[in-house]
């Protein structure tokens, strides 16, 4: 299982006052990773999604987290 890719609706959820209002013409990732992203991610259900892969006993499963990676990157995914 993969965890949600975060939605970058806008500029000042990375920062940025002003220029676009989506991520359609952002070019580089967010570079200072010395605060955490707000993003919008719902962080009580990400730790719900986390906690249920750990508690299975009988299957094994594997959890991919893309939601940390993916939130400093407002470049690298379409925004509609």
């Amino acid at each position: 299982f993969s965890s949600m890719s975060p939605t970058h609706i806008r500029s000042s959820d990375w920062g940025v006052n002003g220029g676009s209002s989506k991520c359609e013409k952002e070019t580089e990732p967010i570079l200072d990773k010395s605060r955490p992203v707000d993003v919008g991610t719902n962080r009580r259900l990400f730790e719900i999604a986390v906690n249920a892969t750990k508690s299975t006993t009988k299957v094994p499963i594997s959890f991919l987290n893309v939601t940390t990676m993916s939130e400093y990157r407002k470049d690298a995914h379409r925004d509609r």
